[in-house]
């Protein structure tokens, strides 16, 4: 997992070097060169990427798949940011088995991702984690974007 999650920031340190924002960063969006392998990873499907040019947040009324999306972007404002908090719900997802966030709906999702606070420490699906991982995740996934 750490392999991937490293090869994951890595491709988002050189989109923010580009000044590009994914804005669809999701499970189905990394693709592994070969089966079975993390060591090459390629992060695909960058038609809601954004290039932010100078600016370091974008208004934007774009948004990717909602158990994703950052509490920036559903606030209209895009930022680097919004992929690492994107990042930090695949990490959950794949550490977890489940979604940090839920909802029935759009909206109930949104209000969650917003307003659930989020015990990363107290998941029992994570007890086993190094302290370091469940360090990365919480913050990864801070809605407090600077």
């Amino acid at each position: 997992m750490s392999i991937l999650i490293t090869q994951c920031l890595s491709a988002l340190n050189y989109l923010g070097d580009n000044n590009i924002c994914h804005r669809d960063i999701k499970l189905e969006n990394i693709m592994l060169q070969r089966n079975n392998n993390l060591s090459n990873i390629k992060l695909i499907d960058f038609g809601l990427s954004r290039d932010i040019g100078a600016n370091s947040t974008v208004k934007s009324l774009c948004s990717g798949t909602p158990f994703y999306i950052a509490p920036e972007v559903i606030n209209q404002e895009v930022t680097y940011a919004s992929d690492l908090w994107s990042l930090g719900v695949v990490m959950y997802v794949c550490l977890a088995g489940k979604l940090p966030f839920t909802g029935h709906t759009t909206q109930e999702i949104f209000s969650n991702v917003i307003n659930k606070d989020l015990n990363i420490s107290q998941d029992p699906k994570l007890d086993n984690l190094s302290f370091e991982a469940k360090d990365l995740m919480q913050k990864l996934l801070r809605r407090d974007v600077s």
